[in-house]
């Protein structure tokens, strides 16, 4: 639909039938207790110029949850799109780009929030998950929160679509859950590789300093902590 081109749209769902994160993972979904928000935005440039865009929506994410709620621990992102609190995922981002011209494109940006999901669903869910009631011992109000963070998304992405990801490298700095630490990356096509986690550079691509010591960046992979 030509005349929606230019809008930012907006979808938030009590509960998903099919809800899933990177690599078509099955994301669980209970009625009436986390946020599930799609958001739709427009950008007026190439596909090839929204690098590192995942890695601005965890921040949008962190920003939302930090100055709505009364955390008492810090939270990070897990490249590239884990929202973490105490070693745990507290949230996650789905990207999908749709290219209308050479010129324009547009991202749904998928956000999953737990928000109010107690420990007694642990069984079901095979990762390390925590929750904003899990947290702070205080059900949230998911219609304010929600609200952070479509204004949260919106501002940040206002801010990427201008300056690009190098705007934000400073402060995904302070949010580095990966920084200085053993991992594992392993990229699409099943490649491993170990070593120190060295930050992100200007188009936000991984930086992982390998045993070998020499330095390679990686666009995307799974990454895991080396215990």
């Amino acid at each position: 639909m030509p005349y929606l081109a230019n809008r930012i749209e907006i979808c938030v769902a009590e509960t998903q039938k099919s809800g899933r994160g990177r690599f078509c993972r099955f994301w669980h979904s209970p009625f009436g207790q986390n946020i599930y928000l799609s958001l739709r935005y427009p950008f007026r440039k190439d596909v090839s110029k929204l690098e590192g865009l995942s890695l601005v929506c965890g921040l949008a994410v962190c920003r939302a949850v930090e100055t709505t709620c009364r955390l008492p621990f810090p939270v990070f992102i897990k490249w590239p799109n884990d929202v973490m609190c105490k070693n745990k995922k507290l949230a996650g981002v789905l990207i999908e780009i749709h290219p209308s011209t050479s010129k324009f494109c547009s991202a749904i940006v998928g956000v999953g929030l737990n928000a109010n999901m107690k420990n007694d669903l642990e069984r079901i869910i095979s990762q390390n998950w925590t929750s904003l009631v899990n947290l702070t011992e205080i059900y949230q109000d998911r219609n304010r929160l929600c609200s952070s963070l479509i204004n949260n998304l919106v501002h940040y992405l206002e801010h990427f679509s201008r300056y690009g990801f190098s705007f934000f490298q400073s402060l995904w700095k302070k949010k580095d859950y990966l920084f200085n630490k053993p991992l594992c990356l392993i990229e699409s096509s099943k490649n491993q590789f170990s070593g120190i986690g060295a930050g992100v550079n200007e188009k936000g691509n991984l930086i992982l300093k390998l045993t070998d010591g020499l330095q390679k960046s990686f666009f995307s992979g799974e990454t895991n902590l080396i215990k």
